[in-house]
Order: C-alpha cells, then sequence, then structure tokens
C-alpha cells in the first residue's frame, strides 16, 4: 500500500534526525531535522512521490490530535498554581497579542519594501493503551464536529474544544491523569513522523519561499525573540516565580522542542504544555485581529505568523486557509523551534535566570 511505504519513509527520516541529534547533541527536535532533510531530498528529486503524498496529508491533518495527551494535562495541575493563574493568562494572552503584532508589521514593513465508578473495569480497560487511544480519538472527533456545527470560530478552535471534552471524561471516569498519559504515548510518537511530513508541502512551496526570503529573514529573530520576552516581561512585571518563567518562556516553540528547552531552563513542563495550548488557541483570533489591522491579506505573512506564534495549532490553522499559508507556517515553527533552542538557554544564563 502506498501510504503504509510513505509512512515507513517518513519514520525513516524521524530516526535520521534522531541519529543526527545523538551525534551532535543539538538541542533541536528529530522532527524537525527529519522535516529539513524530506524538504531537500524532495527538491533534489523534483517531485513528491506519491506513497509520501498519500501519508503525509492525513498525518499533518491529525496534527493537532496528537499534542492533545500532553496539552490536556494542563487541567489537572489547576490547583497547583492556585493565585497565580491571573499572571499567567495575562502575561500569555498579551504576550501572545504583541508578538503576533509584532510578527506581521516586521513582514508588512520588510515586504512593502519587498462514566462508570468500577474501578475494577476501569483497571482492565487501561491495561492496553487502546483505551486512552480511543479516548483521545473520539474526543478529537466529537471535538471537531461541534467546531464545525457551531461554524468553525477562530475563538474556539477545535483542539481546544476536544481536550475539553477530553479532560472532563478523565475527570468523570476517575482515570489519572499518569495513567492516561502512558496509554497515549502512541498517539504522541507520531509527532516525530508528523513534525517530517511537514516536509513535503515545505518543498512545494519553496519557489514562493525564496521569493520572500529577505523580510523572513529580517523579522524571523526579531519575532521569535519578543515572542518570548513580551510574555516573560509581562509574568515578571506581575510577579511570578523564577520557575513559572521557565515554564511559559518557550510557549510559542513546538512541543518537543519546548519540553527540552523547558527541563534545561528548571520549568514545569505541565505548564509549559498550558501554555502551548492557550498560546496556540489565542493566536488564531490575534492574527486574524492583526492582518484586519494592518491590512494585510497575503496568505504567505499570514501562515509564517501563525507558525511562529501558534506552533502546531497555528500551522493546523494555516493548513485550512491554503497550502500555501500551510506552508509558511511549517516553516515558521520549524525555524522558531531552531531559534529558540540555541539562543534562549544562552539568554537564560547570562541574565542570571538558571537555577
Amino acid at each position: 500500500m502506498p501510504a503504509l511505504s510513505g509512512f515507513l519513509w517518513l519514520i525513516s527520516y524521524w530516526l535520521i534526525g534522531e541519529v543526527v541529534i545523538h551525534v551532535t547533541a543539538l538541542p533541536i527536535s528529530s522532527g524537525v531535522i527529519g522535516m529539513l532533510l524530506l524538504c531537500v531530498t524532495l527538491a533534489i528529486r523534483g517531485r513528491v512521490p506519491g506513497s509520501i503524498a498519500a501519508a503525509a496529508q492525513p498525518l499533518i491533518a491529525l496534527l493537532a490530535m496528537l499534542i492533545m495527551p500532553g496539552v490536556v494535562g494542563v487541567f489537572f495541575i489547576i490547583g497547583e498554581l492556585a493565585g497565580q493563574w491571573s499572571a499567567i493568562l495575562i502575561a500569555l494572552v498579551l504576550g501572545t497579542l504583541l508578538s503576533v503584532f509584532t510578527t506581521l508589521g516586521c513582514l508588512n514593513a520588510s515586504s512593502d519594501s519587498l462514566m462508570s465508578n468500577d474501578s475494577s473495569l476501569l483497571a482492565l480497560l487501561t491495561t492496553t493503551p487502546l483505551f486512552a487511544v480511543g479516548l483521545t480519538l473520539t474526543a478529537y472527533l466529537v471535538g471537531n464536529g461541534l467546531f464545525q456545527r457551531l461554524k468553525r470560530p477562530s475563538w474556539l478552535p477545535a483542539i481546544l474544544i476536544a481536550a475539553l471534552l477530553l479532560a472532563g471524561a478523565l475527570a468523570l471516569i476517575g482515570l489519572p491523569y499518569a495513567t492516561y498519559q502512558q496509554g497515549a504515548t502512541w498517539l504522541t510518537v507520531l509527532l516525530g513522523p508528523a513534525t517530517v511530513a511537514l516536509g513535503m508541502p515545505l518543498y512545494q512551496q519553496l519557489p514562493r519561499i525564496v521569493e520572500l526570503w529577505r523580510p523572513l529573514a529580517i523579522c524571523l529573530p526579531i519575532a521569535a525573540a519578543l515572542a518570548a520576552f513580551y510574555s516573560l516581561a509581562i509574568a515578571w512585571l506581575l510577579g511570578s516565580s523564577n520557575t513559572i518563567l521557565a515554564s511559559i518562556a518557550a510557549k510559542s516553540v513546538t512541543a518537543p522542542i519546548a519540553i527540552g528547552i523547558t527541563e534545561q531552563l528548571g520549568g514545569t513542563v505541565a505548564l509549559l504544555l498550558g501554555a502551548l495550548l492557550i498560546t496556540g488557541v489565542i493566536t488564531i483570533p490575534c492574527v486574524s485581529l492583526a492582518a484586519r489591522i494592518l491590512h494585510i491579506d497575503d496568505e504567505r505573512l499570514i501562515g509564517f505568523a501563525l507558525g511562529l506564534n501558534g506552533h502546531a495549532i497555528g500551522t493546523v490553522r494555516a493548513f485550512e486557509l491554503s497550502p500555501t499559508a500551510g506552508a509558511f507556517a511549517s516553516l515558521g515553527m520549524s525555524l522558531t523551534g531552531i531559534f529558540t533552542a540555541v539562543l534562549l538557554p544562552l539568554a537564560w544564563r547570562l541574565l542570571g535566570m538558571g537555577g
């Protein structure tokens, strides 16, 4: 079957990325390495094999679902951060809004110039990871169905609806989050091949990306740095602790890279994943608002802003707009991850915030 053959290719590039990371100790996820290698390979070949397209397209469509097992954990640490959520939310929402306006403003300026209480039954069901996987798939499908019924509101994306449904289901049946997460590992493993799959649309839009290389090269360092700075500055002014600051610093970075950065800074991964969810959700309406105010209708700039600020959730939204927007979002997401992984820990140590 072509799809299985293509999936094997995606896994192979992901594993090559794992080898590269192991040998070089680069602070980048193997999925991003594999994505860039796949894009280079396709550029050399000059075409996308049907088998890779058959495997890549469904994985890209499910990218948001694959991060659900991680982000739903934020609903189970709410009590641990009592009294600090207002500062966290203000920092994430206001920081993301400022970051989006900075990204689009910079790009625009540059482009102008250019259920049951039976615990024994629950224990039996959770002996296999299929229960957690099935629960996640059900929440995702129901959430996506509700999203369509509500006429696809930008302020309430399908991933947020699904995460809320999943958290409610876990609380209702009394399944500990740690137990669920262990079973759902099968899904999160697919994040690697799914990230690699983004290399296909990246290659397909390569000529259009080359056209904008100057604005992208100018704006990426500025926008990526300020994406972290805005929220950190606001949270610091509101009196947040170093642990919280370390946990939200990588809030605009794709999950596999963000987790490594947060562990390096001494933050809490559960809070980081919650920050990723909030940032991804709030980025979508913020980009729409900023694009209207700044009179930007170029889907390349909008896609890049969605990926740079909203990581995987923003990238999924960009693909809903158009393949071109999705490709630019993939580029923004991957380059922001690389840039942040290299420079954020260094800046953290220079500022004396390391633990």
